[in-house]
């Protein structure tokens, strides 16, 4: 099943290309990290998957709909998406902030009733911050933050989860706490997450599929550990890359020329 197509997608800024003829699809319970050196694009991929960014038309498909042709609600409970750097309104609590995720499957009243409230606690308690929900947003700890911004982005109850750089600016220790928990969505909701990321090691890790994107184009796209050992990953990056295994787990490392 298709839950998400992409159809020679080509986004320009002027006379440059963003993004040039990308073909693409996305299935349900599966990771795709799209990765790729500064500039190639990735975040303006995950931007038009989400429907931040407008695409032409008939590019683009949602659940076999064109994303042109949903409204903005309509949308949002299609897919779900996390920014590199998400606004928080000031002096809202982490049970506020998780409640707007529900907007979409509100009435014209915009009021949180008993079965937001009932995904709002589940999505919570399955984060492990259910226990916090009363504390404001602002007083959280980094990896309570991130948490509250991706159980925001569940409590949608989306099929596909976008994310653009989910671990920036976390520690190590909240970094791995962080995927771990997304690699566990995947598994147990059957979600399909879309993500960038810049650690080679961690995408390899995690993701079931990897989109590298060159120059607005895609230029390899494959399993994660096919596309991690493929000699054109260093000619794409500009630098020497290497794998190697330690304790079953395989690092890509750079190594001199």
């Amino acid at each position: 099943m298709t839950l998400l197509k992409i159809e020679n997608l080509s986004i320009w800024a002027g006379k440059k290309a963003l993004l040039e003829s990308i073909n693409l699809e996305f299935h349900p319970r599966s990771w795709v990290s799209v990765i790729g050196p500064n500039g190639a694009g990735k975040t303006t991929l995950v931007e038009a998957i989400s429907g931040v960014r407008s695409v032409p038309k008939a590019t683009v498909s949602l659940g076999g709909r064109d994303i042109t042709s949903l409204s903005e609600r309509e949308r949002a409970k299609l897919v779900s998406f996390v920014p590199q750097s998400p606004v928080i309104p000031k002096g809202i609590s982490l049970y506020q902030y998780l409640s707007l995720g529900r907007t979409a499957y509100q009435g014209a009243w915009r009021t949180v009733g008993p079965e937001d409230r009932r995904i709002v606690e589940e999505v919570a308690d399955r984060l492990e911050i259910g226990q916090i929900l009363s504390q404001e947003f602002s007083s959280l700890s980094g990896g309570e933050r991130q948490r509250g911004i991706l159980a925001r982005a569940l409590v949608q109850e989306a099929s596909v989860l976008v994310l653009d750089e989910p671990i920036a600016g976390l520690d190590i220790r909240h970094q791995l706490g962080t995927l771990d928990l997304l690699r566990r969505e995947v598994e147990e909701q059957d979600v399909c997450i879309i993500s960038t990321l810049h650690d080679l090691t961690l995408a390899g890790q995690y993701a079931d599929r990897l989109v590298v994107l060159e120059r607005g184009q895609v230029a390899l796209d494959g399993s994660a550990s096919e596309i991690i050992r493929n000699p054109q990953l260093s000619t794409i990056y500009g630098a020497r890359l290497e794998v190697v295994t330690i304790d079953g787990a395989e690092l890509v490392i750079p190594a001199p020329n």
